[in-house]
This record gives C-alpha cells, structure tokens and sequence, in this order.
C-alpha cells in the first residue's frame, strides 16, 4: 500500500469498516449529558462495533472516523434545548443545541464528528437535554452510524 498526498493509506480496508443503529424502544430525555443507547442493528460490518447495551463504539482499526448521530425527542415547553454528542477520551462534543419554539414540537438534531481514533478506543453515544422526562423518538429518526475513512 502507498500513502497518499493527505497521509491516508491508499487501498487501505476503510470501506469494510462501517456500522448503523438505531433506537426502536422508547425512552425519555434525561437532564443533562446522558449515555444514549441505540438498540438495533442495521448493519455493523465488523461487529459488534457498537454495543447496544453500553452506548458504546469500539474502533476495530486505527485511523480516521466519521461518526453520526441523528437525534430527537418532542418539546412539552418552549425554550427545550436538545442536543446530540458524544464522549472520546473523557471530554463531551455535542451538536450545536436545537431549541422549541413551542410546546409539543419535534426537536431534533443531528452532527457528524471526524475523529481519529487507535485501535480499540472508545466513544459513548450521549444525548443532553434542559427537561428530564420528555418523549424521545424511536426508529429511524434516531440513527448512529460509524465509518473508518483510512487509516
């Protein structure tokens, strides 16, 4: 294999490594940054990548990762916040947060995060939110999905 000018690993296994979930039983918002468990497997090339039981991905290979996180729950007030993230190396990034400009309104949200990762680090999916105990969605609204872009 050759590198490329942007130091990537020309021909490396980038596409092989690749995996989606998402969220089919309901939950509820917690205040504050909370794990966010993504319950079914779409397709998880390497897998288990992910663990639907912890929240948490596991890079199979070192390099570069583009990671996902659609998000959303409906407001019982004006002024929820919501908002998407995830913990590497014990710090929190988190989506811009998506305020309701009324009650019962959908907030939803979604980021993308590039990160390089070493083999076998980890990351927590998480979700914040301003109200404890609103309605979150389920299925496909709610979607996780990692994929190594080289290495």
């Amino acid at each position: 294999m050759s590198s490329s000018t942007s130091g990537f690993v020309v021909g490396s296994p980038a596409n092989l490594y690749s995996c989606g979930y998402y969220r089919t039983t309901a939950w509820t918002t917690s205040s504050g940054p909370a794990t966010f468990k993504y319950d079914l497997q779409v397709w998880d090339t390497f897998g288990p990548m992910y663990s639907a039981a912890t929240g948490v991905f596991t890079a199979p290979l070192s390099g570069l990762y583009m990671i996902s996180i659609t998000l959303g729950c409906m407001a019982a007030a004006p002024g929820d916040t919501f908002a998407a993230g995830i913990t590497i190396a014990s710090v929190n990034k988190f989506s811009p947060t998506v305020a309701a400009e009324a009650g019962s309104t959908p907030i939803d949200t979604t980021v993308t995060f590039v990160e390089r990762l070493q083999q076998n680090q980890q990351i927590t999916t998480l979700q914040a939110c301003t109200s404890a105990g609103l309605t979150g969605n389920t299925g496909v609204s709610n979607f996780f999905r990692a994929s190594l872009l080289g290495q």
